[in-house]
């Protein structure tokens, strides 16, 4: 390959025909079998080239110190750069793993590429805003959200459908959401507590104690559905009307004002799990309700999520996550 010594070669990779690609300070030369450099494809890449590989799909990655990510498959050329997210246009390294992830050394630091379709839906598609706060996967495969200062939308099979004030939503702003058993989703709206079924929005205010405070939480469970807000405190709801939560008849550490509630979760096996301002609640069957509290957890709870493996990830108020293991309580 005497003949490259010219080319001020920065890169070497070979290609899933076995033919070789020279990286060089003016874009990758492809080596032909009659020795001569093929320049087609360096003239989509212009600059010099930084690092190269070659993923399991045979496609060619050529990262360049001024233009970003290319991907040569074939005749075709495509460019990732800062204008489609990429942190920094100069490239140092390219690594596949065997997930198939690609790894992108920048600059200003390092980046995944994973081969998974990401799909944009914003009011351009019917949503009635872009600021979308919550979200809700129901039963049947429908995607429920809600949009700050627009309303509510479902995207049910590719489908986007806006419901607003004009379709009966008298809260357009909106904190916990919740199916329930009977398929009715739930919303706590700057209105009140809506029930959503069958087309048609219900709204309850319960006297003001749903309409004059923030609804934080939803939840439901054996004896109903369960809702807590800035009244700092959480109600058993039934009928249109709230009262003190209670459990198999007995009033909780929630019962009373004094403890604001950020989230709820309800695990499989039916437990009752609280995210407060003053820490971690648990209710289950055949624990006192004045136990409920989970000591060893001593800041505010603001999300809580299970993964499946006997642990609960908790974040708050607090540097960092919290792992609380739910066999014996460890942190």
């Amino acid at each position: 390959m005497r003949f490259a010594e010219h080319l001020q070669a920065t890169a070497l990779e070979r290609d899933g025909q076995g033919r070789w690609w020279i990286g060089t300070i003016n874009g990758p030369k492809l080596l032909s079998d009659g020795g001569s450099l093929d320049t087609d494809v360096s003239a989509k890449i212009p600059g010099e080239v930084s690092a190269m590989v070659r993923d399991r799909d045979g496609s060619l990655w050529v990262g360049t110190t001024g233009n970003g990510l290319f991907r040569v498959a074939g005749q075709d050329v495509m460019n990732f750069n800062a204008q489609d997210g990429l942190v920094e246009n100069r490239v140092l390294s390219i690594f596949e793993d065997r997930e198939g992830s690609l790894w992108v050394g920048t600059a200003s630091g390092l980046e995944r590429f994973r081969d998974t379709r990401l799909v944009t839906i914003t009011h351009q598609e019917g949503l009635p805003s872009d600021a979308t706060e919550n979200l809700l996967v129901a039963r049947d495969g429908s995607v429920y959200v809600f949009c700050a200062g627009g309303g509510m939308a479902r995207i049910r099979n590719g489908a986007v459908t806006a419901f607003t004030k004009k379709d009966g939503l008298a809260g357009v702003c909106s904190d916990g959401m919740l199916e329930s058993r009977d398929g009715s989703i739930w919303l706590g709206t700057n209105a009140g507590l809506t029930r959503f079924r069958d087309g048609r929005f219900d709204l309850f205010t319960a006297h003001g104690r749903l309409s004059h405070y923030y609804l934080s939480a939803i939840a439901e469970d054996d004896e109903g559905l369960i809702v807590a807000t800035s009244e700092e405190m959480a109600f058993r709801f039934r009928d249109g009307e709230v009262s003190p939560l209670t459990f198999r008849g007995k009033t909780t550490p929630l019962s009373a004002p004094g403890n604001y509630t950020f989230t709820i979760y309800k695990d499989p096996k039916g437990t009752l799990w609280f995210g407060s301002v003053k820490g971690l609640f648990r209710f289950r069957d055949g624990e006192p309700v004045e136990n409920a509290r989970q000591k060893q957890v001593n800041f505010p709870v603001t999300a809580i999520y299970d993964d499946g493996g006997g642990s609960l990830w908790l974040g708050g108020r607090i540097p960092g996550l919290t792992r609380f293991r739910m066999a014996d309580g460890r942190v």
